[in-house]
Formats: structure tokens, C-alpha cells, sequence
């Protein structure tokens, strides 16, 4: 499955992960790290959105989701997810917004 034809975001986390997006990143103050490693921190010109997929959840429009496919300057690959909307982190939604995205690459579910 590609991850553009998942129906869930647990569908298109394992999709991503097979096509090499195997790093799980989070958000601090700091920056962007890997779960794998806590003590590297990425600003948001040392990550690319290569792709986005947006989920709304069909019987809660309040479960709302964005996964984020992502490449760092180093050539880690991985994802981030994040809800949108009421429920969003505003410092990853900050974080984000300043980060270059590769065109066209936008996918909503």
C-alpha cells in the first residue's frame, strides 16, 4: 500500500515506514529530534515536508490529524503527527509553518 491510498493514519505511518521513513520524530522547545536520538535537535531549515497526508476522523470531526513525511539535512527520514485544528500543538504548527515543504505534495483524506 502507498501511503496516499491508507485510509487511517496507522495505515499511512506503516506505508511511510516501508518506503524508508523509518525515524519517529517529536517536537520540543529546541527543535525536532529523533526518538532515537533525544539530544539532536533540528531547526526548521534543517527539515524538508517531502509529503502530508491530512485524516478527519468520519464520526468525530474533532479527530483530525496531519502526518508529516520528513527529511532532515543529515538524510534522516521519518514522520511526524500532530493533530490540527482545536486540538493542535502551537509550537509544532509554529515550527512547521517555517519549514520548506517539496510542492505538490499534499494529500488529504
Amino acid at each position: 500500500m502507498k501511503p496516499a491510498e491508507a485510509i487511517n493514519s496507522l495505515d499511512c505511518v506503516k506505508a511511510l515506514k516501508s518506503e524508508g521513513y523509518d525515524k519517529d520524530f517529536q517536537y520540543q522547545t529546541q527543535g525536532l529530534c529523533s526518538l532515537e536520538d533525544v539530544a539532536k535537535f533540528y531547526s526548521p531549515s534543517q527539515v524538508k515536508i517531502i509529503e502530508h497526508f491530512r485524516f478527519e476522523g468520519a464520526s468525530d470531526p474533532d479527530d483530525m490529524s496531519v502526518i508529516y513525511a520528513i527529511e532532515t539535512a543529515d538524510g534522516k527520514k521519518g514522520t511526524i503527527m500532530t493533530a490540527f485544528g482545536t486540538y493542535a500543538d502551537t509550537g509544532l504548527s509554529d515550527f512547521i509553518s517555517k519549514v520548506r515543504e517539496v510542492p505538490d505534495q499534499a494529500n488529504s483524506h
